[in-house]
């Protein structure tokens, strides 16, 4: 644990000891100073500014304004690229049956993508904003920063995918370097989405709230039993059955081959727990939305800014 987490995890109240000297070390939150042995009530001397403002915790309500708005707009910005990819499967049936166009269909999902993953870059830039009071104390390598590292990865993924289908064919051998650099982008991607819950989860119990945490938490450990799952039954599938293009597994005989419903009925459970998994973690987005408004009223309540009426709601509700 660094300084700064301790710090945070070890908070001393400001107000019971107005006056009291300080014997641990704490660091300022202005300037990164260590304020062992001054008093509560006092000023930094490095820069002056109130020790009390480096005493208050790790509680998201003392947290600074400008990062919790930071917070909110990234889950918000998330859940924006989550609706365009849902409109893009929705939409691009309806499109092709309209007319019968399959280049009208690309060119939109084309668009479609570029904007719903810069959205979602920039959703995980902001969720993974350094905290003004642990930033001064950063290690060189913190999850925050690996995340955003796998975000920017995944995104030149996708480029790839979209961009790169026509140099495909231009060389056996690039084919094979555009695969495994499109899976191990695709790979950094699902990282960085699977991290972005341990890093959330972190902040929920800043607040704290226990049942968002615990669900959190309980999404964190589906999420690699389900995609395991899938890869033992594609490795199954391809093993007996072969891929769809005719190559034979080498278990593939007569007397293996599994019955077609078995073929048919697993893929459509697994859409099926798939598409749940999926409105689970749209709900638990959701949820960080509103938990992020409501500490933000909480903030500026604290420092004495004024509050909107129409966020009120949010906070109540959440």
């Amino acid at each position: 644990m660094s300084d700064a987490e301790s710090q945070a995890a070890s908070p001393i109240d400001a107000d019971s000891q107005a006056a009291s000297p300080i014997d641990v070390d704490i660091l300022c939150v202005h300037c990164g100073y260590n304020l062992r042995g001054l008093t509560s009530d006092g000023r930094c001397p490095e820069c002056g500014g109130a020790i009390a403002d480096s005493m208050r915790g790790e509680l998201l309500r003392f947290a600074d304004v400008e990062w919790l708005t930071k917070l909110r707009l990234g889950v918000a910005l998330k859940l924006w690229a989550i609706t365009l990819a849902v409109l893009l499967a929705m939409g691009g049936g309806v499109v092709t049956g309209v007319t019968g166009s399959p280049d009208a269909v690309w060119l939109i999902a084309v668009v479609t993508m570029f904007v719903s993953a810069a959205l979602g870059l920039w959703g995980t830039w902001c969720i993974t904003a350094p905290d003004p009071r642990l930033s001064l104390s950063e290690q060189s390598v913190t999850l925050r920063k690996v995340i955003r590292a796998c975000a920017v990865a995944g995104l030149a993924s996708g480029v790839h995918e979209y961009s790169g289908a026509g140099v495909v064919a231009a060389s056996e051998a690039l084919s094979v370097v555009l695969i495994a650099v499109g899976g191990i982008g695709s790979l950094a991607g699902f990282v960085a989405t699977y991290a972005e819950l341990f890093y959330l989860r972190r902040f929920v119990r800043r607040v704290p709230d226990p049942a968002l945490a615990k669900s959190t938490t309980s999404l964190i450990w589906v999420l690699p039993i389900f995609a395991c799952c899938a890869v033992a039954f594609l490795g199954v599938v391809f093993f007996v059955v072969g891929f769809p293009g005719g190559f034979g597994g080498p278990g593939a005989t007569t007397a293996t081959v599994p019955p077609s419903s078995v073929l048919i009925v697993l893929p459509c459970a697994g859409a099926v727990f798939a598409l749940f998994l999926f409105l689970w973690y749209v709900r638990v987005l959701t949820k960080y939305r509103k938990v992020f408004a409501a500490t933000i009223v909480q903030a500026k309540v604290f420092v004495g800014q004024p509050v909107d009426p129409a966020s009120v709601p949010d906070h109540q509700e959440s």
